[in-house]
């Protein structure tokens, strides 16, 4: 009975949402100045901050990123990082907690599907 292996993976993948509302997923530590690299002239916050209402603080370059928080990335104006406005961060919440719920019933039915194929998979076929 204790040579139970599961199909699920158990790690965990951080999330980063761009300015456009697209979520990308990381499942290694990552650095903000990797992201900085690909989307030149944008910062990175962390979304907590931003939900706690929180005036968003762009994270230092050198500093990585927590695989268990969901982090935002937003456009830079010349020489500091801009505001974004109420409706922006609404819509870009909106959008990303979307993907989120889809990503995470998507996760909860394949699991439902696979236990039931193993109850059909497990029972003994008697061909008396």
């Amino acid at each position: 009975m204790g040579n139970y292996l599961s199909r699920r993976t158990c790690a965990i993948a951080g999330k980063i949402i761009l300015s456009n509302g697209t979520v990308h997923e990381f499942d290694r530590p990552m650095v903000v100045v990797e992201l900085m690299l690909e989307h030149p002239q944008h910062f990175v916050f962390e979304l907590g901050s931003l939900v706690s209402g929180l005036r968003p603080i762009p994270l230092p370059a050198d500093q990585k990123l927590d695989l268990e928080k969901a982090h935002l990335m937003s456009p830079m104006k010349r020489g500091k990082a801009a505001l974004l406005k109420a409706d922006e961060i609404r819509r870009i919440i909106a959008e990303a907690w979307s993907v989120f719920r889809v990503m995470a019933y998507l996760a909860k039915s394949n699991a439902t599907w696979t236990n039931f194929l193993d109850r059909i998979l497990d029972k003994p076929y008697d061909m008396t």
